[in-house]
């Protein structure tokens, strides 16, 4: 920047812009992708990875993940189209497994 070689748009009244880089790595097919993508579950489900690693190992971004795949359901609920895969949103979720009644189990229903 200093030497003039780049031209960086207003790089003085907003560098931030420039330094908000994300190095994504190649993605790799899958040997087993049933197993991977059950591992990946079970990983994120136990806390010990996030979503958010996990695409990014798949060489893909979850900013723009999460965007894409919002507008992918829209369309397929205003078009009438139904796949195999289930969305529950957070209202759902709270609604199945919480009774804020309970205090002896947090809130939390007995299994």
């Amino acid at each position: 920047m200093l030497s003039g070689n780049l031209d960086l748009p207003n790089y003085e009244l907003d560098p931030d812009k420039y330094r908000k880089i994300k190095f994504l790595h190649r993605g790799w097919q899958h040997v087993d992708p049933q197993k991977e993508i059950a591992a990946s579950q079970a990983a994120v489900a136990a806390g010990f990875k996030t979503q958010s690693e996990i695409i990014q190992e798949m060489g893909g971004d979850i900013e723009e993940l999460l965007p894409q795949r919002q507008m992918e359901i829209q369309n397929a609920e205003q078009l009438g189209l139904v796949f195999d895969t289930t969305i529950t949103t957070p209202k759902q979720q709270s609604e199945g497994n919480i009774d804020e009644s309970d205090s002896q189990t947090n809130g939390k229903k007995a299994t």
